[in-house]
């Protein structure tokens, strides 16, 4: 490692955006961070590279692969980077960390409905990224939106297109037809899942956990404090008070998730 570090000097190092910005910020730079470029540049050496594929993110670390091949007779890798998506909360690069994500293998209502949230500046990025439409067909949708189309019809396209991809047509329609009857006939779900709670009467927060449709009490108590969760279209916001439900009772969780009580 260290005859490794020996072939790098701290001034290439310290020069990435992403370092330059803490220092204005002072924030701390750890060290572990400025030696990672130098191991992922190294597995390229190890694989012996001619080509990689990347986010525009690891772009850095990709480079300081090229010095160390040419310095072992090599030929340096060829490096093609792709934008990076931007995930449904319309601000940070899309991941599972972030939960700002729209996973691959997710039912069609879930990442039909995911889609639809998206806000309007990432339309055409996802059209570009992410479908198979043609670039003619995307920049006429461009040039659509910035006349005064209706967003929510493309974002529908969209959906569409990827729910048809990931599973297909079929599905995709169903799962148009589901959302229209959430958001649109303000009607709920044609079919709700059932869970089983046997402890009828509880604290909101953990009778919520329960339901599986969210991943953490913290993240529970957050809903509820937003007025995100209804109990029979009865918004609830104190996460404390003991909370009785019985056989039938519907918990809804944000604009798109249901459940029945068994």
């Amino acid at each position: 490692l260290l005859n490794l570090m020996s072939k790098f000097n701290y001034a290439r190092m310290i020069e990435r955006d992403m370092f330059q910005k803490r220092i204005k910020e002072q924030k701390e730079i750890q060290l572990h961070e400025l030696v990672y470029p130098v191991l992922q540049g190294y597995d390229s050496v190890m694989l012996k590279d001619d080509a990689t594929v990347i986010g525009l993110d690891q772009k850095f670390n990709e480079l300081q692969a090229r010095p160390l091949q040419r310095e072992i007779g090599q030929d340096p890798q060829d490096i093609m980077m792709m934008p990076m998506l931007v995930g449904t909360d319309g601000k940070q690069k899309m991941s599972q960390s972030l939960n700002n994500y729209i996973g691959l293998t997710e039912p069609a209502n879930e990442q039909y409905g995911k889609i639809m949230s998206i806000s309007d500046n990432l339309i055409i990025q996802y059209f570009e990224l992410l479908t198979r439409l043609p670039q003619k067909e995307i920049d006429q949708i461009k040039k659509d939106l910035k006349q005064g189309a209706n967003p929510r019809d493309y974002k529908a396209r969209l959906a569409f297109e990827l729910v048809s991809i990931y599973h297909n047509e079929k599905e995709a329609k169903l799962a148009e037809n589901e959302f229209d009857q959430v958001f649109k006939q303000k009607e709920k779900p044609s079919n709700i899942p059932e869970i089983e709670i046997k402890n009828k009467t509880q604290k909101l927060i953990d009778l919520i956990a329960q339901t599986k449709l969210i991943s953490s009490k913290s993240e529970a108590r957050r809903l509820i404090t937003q007025n995100a969760v209804k109990i029979n279209d009865q918004t609830q916001s104190d996460w404390q008070k003991q909370t009785t439900v019985k056989s039938g009772d519907i918990i809804q969780i944000g604009k798109r998730k249901f459940i029945k009580i068994k």
